[in-house]
């Protein structure tokens, strides 16, 4: 009997480790993160930023940017936080410019006194969705603005 309670335990044990394990997403790559020593949202990390939003982007790849009211809040893709607004991320995306697989944009608003709750705003993304230019988010909610065409 106690030797099914250990088999028990130390499947479930190991099963929870396994479930631990996150991979990032191919289809979803942040641009620049911060340079170490340097918080994200920095001026040398929206320098850094800017920069990269020059180079030419492969086929099928778009870039999106990702701002906040109040700006400097945690930006997390697909479960993997990815910096501080705002940010900029490029996302596979098919030639007619939907999204290849569903992505997952929360935002973390922190709280700075006690008046104001700390809150996640969450924007699902479907391969139904044309990828937007530009995703911004408030404590209220999230709006899209689209790409020109």
């Amino acid at each position: 009997m106690r030797s099914f309670f250990v088999v028990i335990l130390t499947v479930g044990l190991l099963g929870f480790l396994a479930g631990c394990a996150t991979t990032p997403s191919s289809s979803v790559k942040s641009k620049n993160p911060p340079p170490k020593g340097s918080p994200a949202g920095s001026k040398a990390s929206a320098a850094t930023q800017k920069a990269s939003e020059e180079v030419p982007l492969a086929e099928g790849e778009f870039r999106l940017l990702i701002e906040s009211t109040p700006s400097d809040a945690m930006v997390v893709v697909n479960g993997i936080p990815v910096g501080r607004t705002p940010r900029t991320i490029e996302l596979a995306g098919t030639k007619h410019g939907f999204f290849r697989d569903q992505v997952s944009l929360k935002v973390r608003f922190i709280s700075t006194d006690s008046t104001h709750p700390s809150q996640t705003v969450e924007e699902m993304l479907t391969q139904l969705d044309k990828i937007p230019a530009v995703v911004r988010f408030t404590p209220a909610g999230a709006t899209r603005v689209s790409r020109k065409s």
